[in-house]
């Protein structure tokens, strides 16, 4: 298996200790692909640890990027081009503190908490960063040999950023020992040890030295051949002396084919991990992140129902048989299963709950017909929220005139005498429907609930009965 290929690879460091990092930049509220290096990073942890190592996991909150993109309000906007970490809000708040309070929240609920999560504003601000900066113009030579090798490129000198500390835009790239105005506010800009901001390759050497990662994942687009991470990993290794971490590909996440999801294009909100949460209990969603392989693209359409019911069916499935190898691992890295559910009855829940009344649904109801056969009421309260998000809401179509139309079925005029039905009913109601021929349950189905494709009309009007007749009474 995957995890045990890198797991052995890692090892032959020989370490007492071993540091595990990845990172995340706070553009917005995080959707689910977010998760897929960091629930890597989580597994990995649980491996090593099974294994009877000591495990430190860092996460980078690169909060010293460029605030560039994203939709937001006039207020928000004109920030553009500063820092992430000095975006405030209306309330004098800052933006990226909302995201990481929220993201950690959600980690929080996955069971997933890390050792230390790391500021990049607060190590830039502190001048953790600038001494790799001066090791690569020390050893300009040596760092020009491996951009030309990967990049085809002749470096001179070392460009980077700076942010003006006065109005915190970005200046334009220029070398360590040049003098030059804030093309904004005109300020002066000095050596800024504390305000320059690295290229991306050696922040991430950079980042790597300082902790001595032993293992990141990366994504597919830094992996290419040639990528930023082989520039890195050289940089890491020629430049700082340190020796590079492990890594393992993985492959993005999206509801499309090769289509990945992006702040950018709105995704986040409707497929943010909050949502995830609504919808899954914790376990299904690190179940889903651990059965498909990490090289793996990882399609995930919650909005389609068979989709939808698809995953939960696969996972009870897959807990089912405990003997299973990949049950085995799975099961030794989370502290708790679900109990497994039959397909049926996770499909016959579903559909139960695809009808409504006032946009409402009758969960006690649901809750006490399903009582003895489903093993994870929880389930009831996801497949809802399911409803909500999907906006997929059924109305009953009631009739007024439901009795008197109907009034000829025995079963109708004693229902007719009751104010609502209980569950020690339903015996009863079945007994009568059940001399309905095909045709007349049709009739009936259509009449009540405007469809005629459902669960057995017995429960259903045992489920929305109290509805049907206060509808009738308006």
């Amino acid at each position: 298996m995957w995890l045990d290929e890198i797991a052995d690879k890692v090892l032959l460091r020989n370490k007492k200790s071993y540091t595990l990092t990845t990172s995340v930049s706070p553009t917005g509220y995080m959707h689910i692909g977010k998760l897929r290096d960091i629930i890597l990073v989580y597994f990995f942890e649980k491996e090593l640890l099974n294994r009877g190592k000591q495990v430190n996991s860092i996460l980078f909150w690169d909060d010293f990027d460029v605030f560039h993109k994203g939709t937001y309000s006039p207020e928000i906007t004109r920030q553009f081009g500063i820092p992430l970490s000095h975006v405030l809000c209306k309330n004098d708040t800052f933006l990226c503190d909302d995201y990481k309070r929220a993201f950690l929240n959600e980690l929080n609920s996955l069971d997933i908490e890390f050792t230390n999560v790391i500021s990049q504003s607060k190590e830039y601000l502190a001048g953790k960063y600038f001494k790799y900066l001066m090791k690569c113009e020390e050893h300009l030579k040596c760092y020009s040999n491996i951009m030309k090798y990967y990049r085809g490129q002749d470096i001179s000198q070392i460009s980077f950023r700076s942010y003006c500390p006065k109005c915190w835009k970005v200046s334009v790239e220029r070398g360590i020992f040049d003098n030059v105005y804030c093309q904004h506010c005109g300020n002066k800009l000095d050596n800024l040890v504390c305000n320059c901001k690295l290229p991306f390759r050696i922040e991430w050497a950079a980042r790597w030295a300082e902790v001595n990662s032993d293992f990141e994942p990366i994504g597919r687009d830094h992996s290419i051949p040639k990528g930023v991470y082989y520039q890195s990993f050289d940089i890491c290794k020629e430049l700082f002396g340190v020796l590079p971490p492990e890594s393992v590909s993985y492959e993005f996440v999206g509801f499309e084919n090769s289509k990945k999801f992006s702040v950018s294009s709105g995704d986040a909100e409707l497929f943010s991990i909050t949502n995830f949460l609504k919808v899954f209990p914790k376990e299904i969603i690190l179940w889903l992140f651990f059965i498909i392989p990490p090289k793996r693209f990882m399609k995930i359409n919650i909005l389609n129902k068979d989709e939808y019911l698809k995953i939960y069916k696969e996972y009870f499935q897959f807990i089912r048989v405990k003997k299973n190898s990949l049950y085995l691992k799975f099961n030794s890295l989370i502290s708790n299963q679900l109990v497994p559910e039959s397909s049926s009855v996770v499909s016959e829940v579903f559909n139960f709950l695809k009808y409504r009344f006032d946009g409402k649904t009758c969960i006690s109801k649901v809750q006490e017909l399903f009582a003895s056969r489903l093993k994870n009421p929880d389930l009831i309260i996801y497949f809802i929220n399911w409803q909500n998000l999907s906006n997929n809401v059924y109305e009953l179509q009631t009739d007024k005139t439901l009795l008197n139309k109907l009034d000829h079925y025995d079963f109708f005029i004693y229902l007719s005498k009751l104010n609502s039905i209980h569950l020690s009913d339903l015996e009863k109601i079945e007994k009568y429907t059940a001399q309905l021929d095909s045709s007349e349950k049709k009739s009936c189905k259509e009449i009540i609930f405007g469809k005629t494709s459902m669960p057995p009309l017995s429960k259903m009007l045992y489920t929305f009965f109290d509805n049907i007749f206060e509808n009738k009474e308006k």
